[in-house]
């Protein structure tokens, strides 16, 4: 993701259009875009996971699920949004994949920064699960 789009996203809220615009230029690799909410050190995102995205074709054949490198990936690029000039990914830590995410789920992106530890945990959920979680390592550059 570049990092106009980026900033873009980095506002406290942008509206669903704007949003699925910015999202749908980046040929199906990423969730189609519904809302997002900035307080702080938190931005949330609300995403829905079409069937459609690239990252489900051959996993699996009988049924396809989000890979978990597809939403590590998705987090890490946001994140960048929250770390500012420390947007030098260098590692993902205690990720865990509770459940897994399907076709036409929809879901909220949750990163919260810790400027202390150069962190941003992350966690995909909605009202009734929790899909992942993690914690992503920024260095400086």
């Amino acid at each position: 993701m570049n990092r106009e789009l980026l900033n873009t996203l980095s506002l406290t809220e942008i509206t669903a259009d704007t949003g699925s615009e910015i999202f749908d230029d980046l040929e199906k690799k990423w969730p189609k875009f519904i809302s997002s909410k900035r307080i702080d050190d938190t931005l949330t995102l609300s995403l829905h996971i079409v069937q459609d995205i690239y990252w489900f074709n051959g996993h699996f054949p009988d049924k396809a699920v989000l890979p978990g490198v597809a939403q590590v990936h998705w987090a890490a690029e946001i994140a960048k949004l929250l770390v500012g000039k420390l947007a030098r990914f260098k590692s993902a830590r205690n990720v865990k994949f509770k459940k897994m995410i399907l076709p036409n789920e929809k879901v909220e992106l949750v990163l919260v920064l810790n400027t202390i530890k150069n962190t941003v945990v992350f966690t995909y959920k909605n009202k009734d699960n929790i899909y992942s979680t993690g914690s992503l390592l920024f260095e400086s550059k």
